[in-house]
C-alpha cells in the first residue's frame, strides 16, 4: 500500500479544468468555496489523484469513478470494497488506497506555537515532544505526532474529533499500524488496520 504523490505546480490550467469537470457537484462546490489558488488546485489535484488510482485498481475509466463525501468530509466509493484517503499540504497532494480502511496525512514542517502543540498532545506525547533541546527537532516530533493523529482520524473520519484521545505513540492499542517518514520539508504518515 504505497502512498502516491503529486506536485500541483507541475500541471497546467487546461488539465485542472479537465479534472474539475470530472468532480462531483458536491466536490466542485467545496472547491469553489476555497479562497487560495493553491488550495483550489490542491482540492482538484487530490480528487484527480484518487480518481486515477482508483480507476487503475478497479480497471475502469476515471469517468466511471464516483467519489462521495461523508458528512464529516471523508471521501469514499459507494458500494465498493476499496478504501482510500487523501491529504495535501503546501504544493504536495498525497493519496493511499487499500482493501481495509486507510488514512494518510502530509504536512509541511513549519513552526507551531507551543500552545497549539500542547492542545493536541496527551501527557506522554507532551513529554516526548519536550525531550529535544533544539527547536527544529521539536518541530519534527510535533509533525510526526500530528500526522499520525490525522492519519488515524482519516481512517474512519468519525466526528466529534478529540486529538488528545488519539494515541499517536501507541496506535497499536487501537489495532492500527502507522508508518511515518520525513520527506524533505514534509512529514507523511499512513495509517492502516493491523491484519492478522
Amino acid at each position: 500500500m504505497p502512498p502516491y504523490f503529486f506536485d500541483i505546480t507541475t500541471v497546467g490550467e487546461e488539465e485542472y479544468k479537465a479534472w474539475f469537470s470530472l468532480m462531483s457537484e458536491e466536490r466542485k462546490e467545496k472547491c469553489r468555496r476555497i479562497v487560495s489558488e493553491n488550495g483550489k488546485k490542491s482540492c482538484i489535484a487530490a480528487d484527480h489523484l484518487a480518481r486515477s488510482i482508483l480507476a487503475k485498481e478497479l480497471d475502469c475509466s476515471e469517468e466511471e469513478i464516483e467519489i462521495k463525501i461523508t458528512d464529516s468530509g471523508k471521501p469514499y466509493l459507494e458500494g465498493n470494497p476499496l478504501y482510500f484517503s487523501v491529504s495535501h499540504s503546501d504544493v504536495i497532494v498525497a493519496c493511499v488506497c487499500g482493501d481495509t480502511p486507510v488514512g494518510i496525512d502530509i504536512e509541511l514542517n513549519r513552526p507551531v506555537m507551543a500552545a497549539a502543540q500542547e492542545r493536541i498532545c496527551t501527557p506522554e506525547e507532551w513529554d516526548y515532544l519536550s525531550e529535544p533541546t533544539s527547536e527544529s527537532e521539536r518541530c519534527l516530533r510535533f509533525f510526526e505526532l500530528w500526522t499520525k493523529k490525522e492519519a488515524i482520524f482519516k481512517m474512519d473520519g468519525i466526528l466529534p474529533r478529540k486529538d488528545r484521545e488519539i494515541p499517536a505513540l501507541h496506535p497499536e492499542t487501537l489495532g492500527i499500524k502507522v508508518t511515518t517518514e520525513k520527506m524533505g520539508k514534509y512529514t507523511l504518515s499512513v495509517a492502516e488496520l493491523i491484519c492478522d
